[in-house]
Order: structure tokens, then sequence, then C-alpha cells
């Protein structure tokens, strides 16, 4: 096995080589990404990714409170794909969240939101473009894209390999290459192949330490640098690939199909942990570590779409089939005492124990699932959107020294949305939809660390409204209530199901350019997050789920200014609220939940476009978390996470 991975390794970097070389014959410039840049990008406040860019409320990891990738609400250019691991920059340009209004006319949504990514492009005229990245502290990285047509209109492809040791919190690098391409080959006007194959290979993965309190500590701020030994790394090499066809049958009827293979291979995990913290950083040490967790899972789908036009009126009638075999490896990890230390004590000098790993654990999923949905659109009026799936799920986990245990459900699931054009300028929404969608893996700290719950069946209704305001703004207003199964550590610190919890809140995004060279995006989340169920009853956790901010404000701004056309300027503001930092009712705090005060951070930017020979290039300056605001990240666990301090970086990006 070991000598597999390596093999697998060795001709990732000789590959990766190759393709290097193959870049060097470039035709005329084109831009490609000296122009990317997410808040000229975005037509909302609820997210958007362009290249290395995020903006907005929501991403791939949160969306309304939960995590679209953890649900299994990840689509390639609108298919289902099985991709819990992220998808490389070298496939993908970009993505979109599609949750409330943004969902409309899209078929067979969920209730976490989906994350939309979109491959690579080939343009009409050949390009290479270069970035280099210098910071924050000792990041270096280097890209290397192109776009080529090979045969006009017909064959072309889009690719690249990166190399990238990034620093985002001093004495943390993260080592990874990557490499990646598409080839888009139309052999006629009707009919599109895309197959595309992607790595990225992670030699190490340090991790900052998760910190565990009793709910009296964990106001003090935390260290700028990680204190974590050398030793405490992960790796892992994470293969994707697979192909999408798309042809059009008649005028009317269009077949859309995707399938892929998507693999998570973790031959090293490592993390410190700290137990109860006292208010002068003294903790418990230990060592959470597992090796050979593995994840694989073949997905697809195939959807046949009718479409029609009946005067002012649209029609499309959709069906798909859905499929996903997935298997995990995980469990005979060991969680092993260090003794006693400090929070802001260096642990260099902390040897590195020898481990005895037990047996593991092994699960499969199969599930397929068929759907039928309706999109009709009335110009001037509104749409329509219906649809119904149907289900058939089953997990079988064999753990060592326990009976073979089975879960398998097949439930309808439906959905619809009605979209109403009040006037010119305002339009109004409603939805609800019914979703099965899978549940987090167990965190670090639990006993039965790594474990997958089954699949859970989620509900969501939202509403609201958009209007085009003036100035170029467009301002969407929205009400949400997405409820489903609560899993989360009980006393115990087994990861199991606790009851119900329910998301209520508001959501608010204002976009658009008021003004020439000026674009602004806004946006603002109030979120009422409630835990129902025995538990709480019995006053063992409290009615907040742990990590959800009970608010959360946006700004993003990018201005050119007319009189230095070369240049822009950019900022990115955050607030986000008080959240929970722990489930257990305390009662040196009155029976209520440890909680840790909100955070606010800024981000200021600047870009400057210049030639090189005939190609464009930008040079792009990032600092940070300017203020050094340092409070304290929570993860749904319950752990502290280190958060990064202020940083600096440049960046110099060219298209040639």
């Amino acid at each position: 096995m070991r000598q597999r991975r390596t093999n697998r390794r060795s001709d990732l970097r000789t590959g990766a080589a190759i393709v290097a070389f193959a870049f060097l014959w470039a035709g005329a410039a084109h831009a490609q990404r000296a122009d990317e840049n997410a808040v000229r990008s975005a037509q909302d406040a609820f997210g958007t990714s362009i290249g290395n860019e995020r903006i907005g409320l929501y991403n791939d990891g949160d969306a309304r409170g939960f995590s679209p990738t953890a649900a299994g609400n990840i689509r390639l250019e609108g298919i289902y794909i099985d991709n819990p691991i992220g998808f490389s920059g070298r496939l993908v340009s970009g993505s979109s969240l599609r949750v409330g209004i943004t969902a409309q006319g899209y078929p067979f949504p969920a209730p976490t939101g989906i994350a939309d990514y979109t491959l690579r492009r080939v343009g009409e005229t050949g390009v290479v473009s270069v970035s280099a990245q210098a910071g924050p502290f000792s990041t270096r990285a280097v890209t290397i894209d192109t776009q080529q047509p090979l045969s006009e209109g017909r064959l072309g492809f889009a690719g690249g390999v990166t190399y990238r040791a990034d620093e985002q919190i001093a004495n943390n690098p993260d080592v990874y290459y990557g490499a990646g391409g598409v080839l888009h080959w139309s052999p006629s006007d009707r009919l599109l192949v895309q197959p595309f194959a992607g790595v990225f290979d992670y030699p190490s993965l340090r991790s900052t330490p998760l910190v565990f309190t009793d709910g009296r500590s964990g106001r003090r701020a935390p260290p700028a640098r990680n204190l974590a030994p050398d030793w405490v790394h992960s790796s892992a090499f994470r293969p994707l690939y697979g192909a999408l066809l798309t042809r059009r049958a008649t005028d009317a009827w269009n077949v859309r199909a995707g399938i892929f293979r998507v693999e998570n291979d973790n031959p090293r995990q490592r993390t410190l942990l700290l137990r109860n913290l006292e208010p002068d950083g003294a903790a418990d040490r230990f060592l959470s570590a597992a090796e050979n967790q593995t994840f694989a899972s073949n997905s697809g789908e195939v959807r046949a779409t009718w479409t029609g036009d009946e005067g002012p009126r649209s029609h499309a009638v959709h069906l798909s089939a859905r499929a996903r075999a997935a298997e995990r490896a995980y469990g005979g990890s060991v969680v092993q005492a260090l003794g006693r230390g400090s929070l802001y004590e260096d642990a260099a000098h902390l040897p590195e124990p020898a481990i005895a790993f037990g047996p593991q654990s092994r699960d499969e999923v199969r599930q397929t699932t068929l759907g039928l949905a309706y999109n009709g659109a009335w110009a001037g009026r509104g749409e329509l959107r219906l649809g119904v799936q149907r289900a058939d799920y089953r997990k079988t986990t064999a753990s060592p020294g326990r009976p073979q245990v089975v879960s398998s459900d097949s439930p309808w699931l439906y959905d619809g949305a009605l979209a109403l054009q009040l006037s010119g300028r305002l339009s109004a929404y409603a939805g609800y939809t019914v979703g099965l969608e899978e549940s987090p893996v167990a965190p670090e700290n639990a006993v039965n660390r790594n474990e997958a719950p089954p699949a859970l069946r989620t509900t969501q209704k939202d509403a609201g409204l958009r209007w085009k305001a003036p100035l170029g703004m467009t301002l969407v207003a929205g009400v949400f209530d997405v409820q489903k199964p609560y899993f989360n550590l009980d006393p115990s610190q087994v990861y199991r199901e606790l009851g119900e919890v329910r998301h209520r809140g508001v959501e608010l995004s204002l976009a658009g350019s008021p003004a020439k060279g000026l674009t602004l995006i806004a946006g603002a989340v109030l979120l009422d997050a409630e835990v129902t169920g025995e538990l709480v009853d019995l006053k063992q956790i409290g009615p907040r789920p742990v990590g959800r901010p009970e608010r959360q404000l946006r700004l993003n701004a990018d201005w050119q200014p007319a009189a230095v056309p070369n240049l822009s300027l950019d900022l990115a503001l955050l607030g986000v609220g008080d959240r929970a930092a722990g489930a257990a009712p305390q009662a040196t705090l009155g029976g209520r939940q440890f909680t840790v005060g909100g955070r606010t951070t800024l981000d200021l930017g600047a870009r400057w476009r210049f030639g090189v020979g005939d190609g464009r290039a930008v040079a792009r300056l990032l600092v940070q978390n300017v203020t050094d605001d340092r409070g304290w990240e929570v993860a749904g666990s319950g752990a502290f996470v280190l958060p990064s301090p202020r940083r600096v970086s440049l960046a110099v990006t060219a298209d040639f």
C-alpha cells in the first residue's frame, strides 16, 4: 500500500513537469487569470468564488449555519457529484451558492444550499498564466495555468500545476502540490465531451491545537503562532477525475451526464488536544493520532431536459437519475496523554510518542435517486419550480467486535418554489424543500472520532423579496427556516443524535455598482438557532448549537479611480456575533452555556495592472486582519481554534 502511494506521487510530479513543459508553446495573449476579481464578478452577497478569491455570506462549508459540503450538496456544472474533498483551482474557475432566490429555476435544490462549481474554459486564443505569491509569513506559492485551443471550435485544453507552502498562522505551514486539466472536445455542434483529472498531494498539513475549556477560560487572547511540535502534522493524497457530456439530441431535448471518481487517502493524521484549559493557559495535553483513513466514491448523474416555448411562456421538464457508491476506512485511532503543559508554552521539545493503532471500521454507502422536475417562466409575470425525487439509501457499517449495522431509507423528496414579478423592479419568492443529506463525521475529540452518521431527512422553508434599487443596486431580503436532526457530543463525548436543530433567520444582500468604478457587495445574516430534544429538557445540553454566530455582517468594496485606471483598491469587513462555545449549561454562569464574544476583522487590498511584453499582469497586495483581532474561533464540536493574526501577502499574476 505504501509503495502504491509513493508511486502515485512520483507519477504526479512527473506528469506535472511534462504539463509545465507543454505550457511553453503559448499563442497570443488573452486574459485568463489577471482579470480575476470576485467582488466585480459577484451578483449578490450569498457566496461567490473566482480563482483564489472567495467572498459572501456563505460558502461550500457554511450556508445558513450548515455545510453544503458535509451535506453532500456539491454540483459540477449543475451535475451531481459526491465530493467532500473540494476541487483544485486547476480544474475549476469558481463557484456560486444556490440558496434562496438564487436557486429559483435551478432543478433539484437542497435544503442546506448547493455549491455549484464551474470548469475552466478555453478561449479563442492560447494563453499561459503564471502566478507567484510571497506571504503571509513564510508562504511561497507558484502556479502555472494554460488554456489552449487545439482545433478551432472543436478541441481545447485548460489546466495547470501548482506548488504552495501556505502559512496563514506563523509556524504552521501547509505544503502541497497540485495538477489538473480539462479537455473540451466538441466533435459536432450538438455534442460536447469534457474529460478531466486533477490531484492534490499534501505531504505535510500542520495542525494548530484544538483547545477545550470548562467554561471558565478562553477569554484571554490566543497565541499568534502555532506552538505545537513540528511532528504534529498530517498528510493526504486526493485524486479526482471524471467526465461531463452534453448532447443536444433535438431542438427540444438536451441530455447531460457526468461520471466521477473521488479519493481521499490520509496515511497520517496528528492533532494536539489541550483539555481542561485554566485561566493562566495551563492544560492537559493529548495527541489524537490515526493512520490510513481512506475515502473513495464513484458518483454521477444522467439528466434529460425538454424545453419548449409558448409565446411569452417557457417550459422545462427534467428527468434525472443519480447514483453513488462510497466506501470509507476509519477508526483505529489513539488519544495519548502527553502530560501537563500550557497553551502559551512552545512544545517543540516534546518527543513524538510511539503509537500502536487499533483495528479499523469500514462503511459502504449505496444510493440511487430518481427525479422529475418542472420549471416554468412567464415573461414579466413570474416563475414556478416543482420537483419530486425518490431516493434509495443503504449504509453498511462493519466495526471490530460488533455486529454489522445496516441502515436504509427510501424517502420521497420534493420541492416547490414560486417567484412573482410584482412590478418592473420588485419580485417576491417562496419555496419549500425536503431533502436527504449527509451529516458531518465525528470530530477529533469524540470517543467515536471519524464515524459518519447515516443520511438525514431535512426540510427548508424560505421566502423573500428582490428589488432592483436605484443607482444600479439590487436588494434581496429573505427569511428561512431549516430543520434537521442535531448531531454533536453528548456528556460522554460520544458523537450522536442529540435532538432536532432549527435555524431560523433573516438574510440580506445588497449588490451593484452605485458609481462608475465602484462595486459594493454587502450582506447580513441574523440567525436564531435552537436545539430541542430530551437532553435539552434534562438540561444536559443547552438550547444553542455550538459555534453558530447570532449575526454575521459582511461588506466588500472594490474601487477603480478614474484618474488612475491601472489601480484599484478593495476592502473586506467581517463582523461575527456571539457564539456558544460549549454544549453543557454551566452552573457558574447561572445555567447558561459558555459563549465567546464576536469578532470584527478588516482586510485591505490593492491591485496594480501593467503590461509585460505582449501580455497583461496584475500585482496584488493584501493586508488581512488589519487590526490584529485575535478573538477565538469556535468549531461545532466546541473546540477553540487559533485564529489567523494580521498578515500581509503579495502576489503577481501575468497572462502571456
